[in-house]
Order: C-alpha cells, then structure tokens, then sequence
C-alpha cells in the first residue's frame, strides 16, 4: 500500500463509510485512481514510492565483481555483474539485485 507523508485522509480513506452501528464499509468512488494512482493525479508526495522495496528483514549487498569480455569494435562486449545477497535479519526474505547500464558513447 502507498502512504501518504501527510496526516490528511487519502482518497481511498475518506471513501469509508461507517458510524458506531453500523460496521465500516468501503465504497470505491476514486475509479482508477486507487493507491498510488491517487497520489500521482493530486500530485503528491508519498512516504515510499511504489516499488520502494520494504520488507520484513534486512540484507546485505557485499562483493561486487564486474568481468568484461569481447570487444566493443566486434560488436560483441559483454559483461556479468556478481554480488553476494546475505539476509542479515531475523526474518525470512528475498531480495532482488537490479543493474543499470548506460551507453556512455
């Protein structure tokens, strides 16, 4: 779920009906804009961006190693990227490494 960095009600918060008889119920009035759709039409900011990466545990990235091989003139440049992932939490996780690359030429 996307969060708000306000104290204000977001949209989908302030669609929830209910009183002390009657138990909360939630009517979808925002359409498309649910979560942090919602966030980006008023455009605001949010606490963690979609994709953020939270989670239960923690980790530990060590280890990088880049290797070339190939050459760029033979059109056949190659790289591998290794890490070592180590969960250094309490929890059970995953983590995911993502690499960028840039043509720099």
């Amino acid at each position: 779920m996307t969060a708000g960095c306000g104290y204000g009600l977001s949209t989908a918060l302030r669609s929830l009906r209910g009183s002390a008889r009657t138990p909360a119920r939630w009517c979808a009035t925002e359409g498309l804009f649910i979560g942090y759709r919602s966030y980006d039409k008023a455009q605001q900011d949010v606490a963690f961006p979609f994709g953020f990466g939270l989670s239960y545990t923690s980790f530990v990235v060590s280890d990088l190693t880049v290797t070339m091989k190939g050459s760029v003139a033979e059109n056949t440049l190659a790289a591998t990227v290794t890490v070592t992932v180590t969960n250094s939490g309490t929890g059970d996780g995953a983590e995911v490494v993502q690499v960028c690359v840039q043509d720099v030429g």
